[in-house]
């Protein structure tokens, strides 16, 4: 997806304190995206992009903010889900569907863990809500990045410091375990 930074078909975190910046990192990334200019695999190729957020508003803040890094608004889809919220195992298929329909590369959670629906610190909880996703992300190349804050005790290193189950910062794609079972 982005050269050296964010793999295709696999879920990345931007963590980081409140205020640090998260947010705007991935709209800018999410205006490339729908302009074909960010390095990496789809270089030259525009695509889109889906914004899920549960702290900003659409039309209030997220979409002028777009505008203003320059995205492709026609390549820029936000979802009304089911229950009001995304929800896993009722809206993943609408999200595929989008996904392929429009050329999605980037999925933009933010907050990531307003989109669980689970409990955030059991690591079967998560990894019941990851799973899906990443299969999602493999079968459409598509990546995900989603926003997590971190907590404030600098005693700890980075991935310690993300705020729910160590189940989010696992080092390898959860998919690669299920590729090495079905062998």
């Amino acid at each position: 997806m982005w050269d050296g930074r964010i793999p295709v078909g696999v879920g990345t975190l931007i963590a980081g304190l409140p205020g640090g910046g998260k947010t705007h990192v991935l709209r800018h990334l999410g205006a490339m995206v729908t302009q074909g200019a960010l390095p990496g695999d789809y270089f030259g190729k525009p695509g889109g992009f889906v914004v899920m957020s549960r702290e900003d508003m659409l039309e209030q803040t997220i979409v002028p903010r777009l505008i203003g890094a320059e995205a492709d608004m026609s390549r820029v889809f936000a979802l009304p889900f089911s229950a009001g919220s995304f929800d896993v195992q009722n809206d993943m298929p609408e999200l595929a569907e989008v996904i392929e329909r429009e050329s999605v590369r980037l999925v933009r959670l933010d907050p990531m863990l307003a989109f669980t629906g689970s409990d955030t610190f059991k690591e079967s909880d998560v990894r019941r809500m990851l799973e899906p996703a990443q299969r999602l992300m493999e079968d459409h190349n598509v990546s995900m990045a989603g926003v997590m804050h971190v907590n404030k005790d600098l005693m700890k290193d980075l991935l310690s410091r993300a705020t729910a189950s160590g189940t989010f910062t696992v080092h390898r794609p959860l998919g690669a375990v299920r590729w090495l079972r079905s062998r």
